[in-house]
């Protein structure tokens, strides 16, 4: 077992709390539960470790007023590292109390660009009051990344009712099982030049990606993966331009403007006839319209048509 993240919550390592807008009240603390306010608190943590420490939405110690209104309210993980995990899997235990079981959400989602995007694991919704467990193979869910995320939400939705949330326990670790290293492990673990191949293994297809590289500038930039296989490019070239092979460039599609005068006329329909089934040279480039292949064809022309405005 490798851990990535073991927090019970104990000491302070690193999460923080982001709350909405719309949250007046109940945001996440690490705290000891108050437990005595019959407001759907947890009457203590999950784990009874320690001092008893986890993260409840509004530990109110003045006048028993524990619960979210409003929110969400954010309870985010320190950003980890996840790269080379063979089966990571998330596991914690949650609590989620709603008085009127109006389906008030507590979610739990995932990220894999340090908090830029976010993909909902489990949404708790109507659930009797306590604390439960749950788990999750995380690469099923996200590819792997060195900037991971993992995050707890709590909503009142309507904000009539009594909302209370617990997290503790959270585990992040990769299971994986020990051998004797070999050559259809998966793994670079002896000598290979890369996954299982070179080295003490059958030699790879490729070391490097300039053995990938075809020439073809409008195949995009092949690689060498890790497995020693080489991967086709992408297009090279953004939206509203083609590629030109001739010149290794990037073309912006033209505006049917040939002449160019400022508008697209008969004259500028003149010189499309004639671009007609060629790749765009370099008098043709405004009569490619739009695609990725250069080509003036009856995609263009329709386009053409559409700007056209008379002699």
């Amino acid at each position: 077992m490798t851990v990535v993240l073991q927090d019970d919550f104990e000491t302070d390592q690193g999460w923080t709390v982001e709350n909405d807008p719309g949250l007046y009240d109940g945001g996440w603390e690490r705290a000891v539960p108050r437990g005595d306010c019959d407001r759907g608190d947890p009457p203590s943590d999950f784990d009874e470790t320690g001092d008893g420490y986890c993260y409840v939405t509004d530990n109110d110690l003045a006048n028993c007023n524990s619960d979210v209104d409003g929110g969400p309210t954010h309870l985010i993980s320190p950003t980890m590292d996840m790269t080379g995990l063979v089966d990571p899997i998330l596991s914690y235990a949650y609590w989620w109390a709603n008085d009127d079981q109006d389906g008030d959400p507590f979610t739990v989602a995932i990220s894999n660009d340090d908090g830029g995007s976010w993909i909902e694991l489990m949404t708790y919704t109507n659930i009797p009051e306590g604390w439960y467990e749950d788990e999750f193979h995380v690469d099923t869910y996200i590819a792997l990344t060195s900037t991971m995320k993992v995050r707890f939400s709590a909503h009142d939705v309507g904000g009539a009712s009594i909302d209370e949330g617990g997290v503790d326990a959270v585990l992040i670790a990769d299971f994986a099982c020990a051998g004797e290293p070999s050559c259809d492990d998966g793994i670079l673990n002896q000598g290979e030049d890369r996954i299982d191949c070179g080295g003490p293994c059958p030699p790879c297809d490729c070391l490097s990606d300039g053995e990938c590289d075809n020439a073809v500038y409008c195949d995009g930039s092949e690689t060498c993966d890790a497995w020693g296989f080489c991967q086709s490019g992408s297009y090279p070239c953004a939206g509203g331009h083609w590629c030109h092979e001739g010149d290794d460039a990037c073309i912006a599609h033209g505006s049917g403007d040939g002449e160019p005068d400022g508008d697209v006329d008969l004259v500028d329909f003149m010189r499309f006839q004639s671009c007609f089934g060629d790749i765009a040279g370099m008098e043709c480039y405004p009569m490619n319209l739009t695609g990725d292949d250069g080509m003036v064809d009856l995609d263009d022309y329709g386009t053409f048509v559409g700007v056209l405005v008379g002699p």
